[in-house]
């Protein structure tokens, strides 16, 4: 197994309560107690994973009434991972060796999940440790992100790692038809140039369909993270439908909006108000 002691590209945690935000907008819970697999791809330590347990017993149930089992998740940082182990062992008195990987997600073989549940790093191609940077150049190509590597040099150096989670993990980690839920930075929807090749939104022949945004704009969720971020919901061999729905944190509430690009599918998504 490649060495991942000391990898933190791009790790951004998210907090228990906008985990719980996640699992509640997308009943994520009741699609877990009625026995789908959730897979967390870039699990962190564990947080988002350890979130759906903490919602059930707030909802009354006991760890052993809960499939706990049924969650998975994958870390490329050593000590972020044993963390996670540390979270269930310690919290549920549940061991996870069996269910969670110390592994780039990048490498790991694939498996079919019910549902992608995460929280991928965010982080500008450019900006990656060069050592990396090498590793994984030929994988944006591979994932049908750029047409070919020298564009890494050139204007599509701005593109994020988190695109490329996303197409490796819905083309390799999640069945047909599964929905993934990610916490991403909206520039891959909302801004032009370098994510234009991810907003075709297909891996090859496998198309993913957008089916939800919501976009924390004036809400303070990451600590010291400036770019605009939210909560994406995909969902694999489907096709988007544009418009799609948009929300966005005003004044204390949820606006709805849709979204949809205004000439090509590659372009950036517009916001406007609903009919």
């Amino acid at each position: 197994m490649k060495k991942t002691a000391s990898e933190k590209i791009g790790a951004v945690f998210t907090p228990l309560p906008w985990a719980k935000f996640g699992i509640k907008k997308f009943g994520i819970f009741q699609k877990w107690l009625d026995g789908i697999k959730i897979f967390d791809p870039t699990m962190g330590n564990g947080n988002l994973l350890a979130a759906l347990v903490l919602y059930g017993i707030e909802q009354g149930y006991s760890i052993s009434e809960l499939p706990i089992k049924s969650l998975y998740g994958n870390e490329i940082n050593t000590s972020f991972f044993r963390e996670s182990l540390s979270l269930f062992q310690k919290n549920f008195g549940i061991d996870m060796s069996d269910n969670f990987t110390n592994s780039d997600i990048l490498l790991l073989p694939p498996k079919s999940y019910d549902l992608l549940f995460g929280n991928p790093p965010w982080k500008n191609f450019v900006d990656i440790p060069e050592n990396y940077k090498q590793k994984i150049k030929s994988d944006f190509l591979t994932y049908d992100l750029i047409d070919n590597k020298k564009n890494l040099l050139l204007g599509n150096s701005r593109i994020d790692i988190a695109a490329l989670i996303i197409q490796k993990t819905i083309a390799h980690f999640l069945k047909p038809y599964g929905n993934a839920i990610f916490f991403l930075p909206l520039s891959l929807l909302l801004n032009d140039g370098a994510h234009k090749n991810f907003r075709k939104f297909k891996i090859h022949d496998i198309p993913f369909a957008l089916k939800k945004v919501y976009d924390f704009n004036d809400l303070q969720i990451f600590k010291n993270i400036k770019t605009r971020y939210g909560l994406i919901c995909f969902q694999r061999n489907k096709r988007t439908i544009y418009p799609i729905r948009f929300y966005r944190h005003e004044n204390g509430i949820w606006q709805e909006y849709l979204g949809k690009p205004l000439i090509n599918h590659g372009d950036p998504i517009s916001i406007l108000a609903p009919q």
